[in-house]
């Protein structure tokens, strides 16, 4: 199981309101979390940063894991319902929360607010989680096509969040298989790109200009190459982290409006 976490402001904003969390427990487990936060720059940071905190508290021996990231949730809404009570000044504060706790080959998940939860698999794409926004509403009552929706004016108003007068999270489960992509990430990349986008870059493979220039790169330093050595890089694909990297620099060419922030693991 390979990990990789990469987050970036965007080409409009100074600082960066996005919180993540990746916790390896073993060769087959882990545990993935985004926070988006919202209300200015010191609210929005403040908040995803407190959510991500809370998640320190995960326990990956539960023994309902769905239950119990519905409750961190909750726990993580009460903490920041309670300070915005306290402090007047922080009033609007809240955080999307996003978070997936992969156990071999099940992924249980619970979510609020409009960060996103993946699944890429055999060159498909799968949205886990629903935007909680209006034209997330819209679109799943096929009032709009993914399209419209991203480009919906209205797609920044949070109908829930963390720390919102609303917050019901969504929580579920499914299962994945070796070469699975699950991924996490904040609304900086899924507004700025197409899913069609995100699927040809989880697609691309490494050019064969790359691989030949591997080949000798490695004759240049070693004289020579073993024949099982070559065969290797003849068949090299690209790393999850070259994979988010590209997702990234997608996003900021498509115009980087806001945070970005990606977060997932390949099984």
């Amino acid at each position: 199981m390979e990990t990789f976490s990469i987050t970036h402001p965007g080409c409009k904003r100074k600082n960066n309101e996005d919180h993540f969390l990746i916790k390896e427990i073993n060769d087959e487990s882990c545990f993935l979390a985004v926070a988006d936060g919202m209300g200015g720059q010191k609210c929005g940071e403040l908040a995803s940063r407190i959510a991500v905190d809370t998640l320190k508290n995960y326990h990956h021996d539960s023994e309902n894991i769905e239950s119990h990231l519905f409750d961190l949730i909750l726990t993580c809404h009460s903490k920041i319902s309670e300070i915005v009570e306290n402090r007047s000044e922080l009033r609007g504060m809240g955080t999307t929360l996003s978070m997936a706790s992969i156990r071999q080959h099940d992924v249980y998940w619970a979510h609020v607010g409009d960060s996103r939860i993946y699944l890429f698999r055999d060159g498909e794409l799968f949205r886990m989680t629903k935007d909680h926004t209006i034209p997330g509403i819209l679109l799943q009552k096929n009032r709009l096509t993914e399209e419209e929706a991203r480009k919906h004016p209205m797609k920044y108003m949070l109908l829930q969040c963390v720390g919102c007068k609303s917050c019901k999270p969504e929580s579920g489960h499914f299962s994945v298989k070796p070469g699975d992509i699950v991924f996490l990430c904040s609304d900086g990349l899924h507004d700025e790109i197409s899913s069609e986008t995100m699927i040809s870059i989880l697609k691309m493979e490494k050019s064969w200009e790359q691989k030949f220039e591997k080949l000798l790169d490695s004759a240049l330093e070693h004289g020579e190459i073993p024949p099982e050595a070559v065969i290797s890089l003849l068949q090299a694909k690209q790393t999850l982290q070259q994979k988010f990297e590209s997702l990234l620099e997608a996003a900021i060419e498509a115009g980087g409006s806001d945070n970005i922030t990606i977060v997932g693991t390949e099984i």
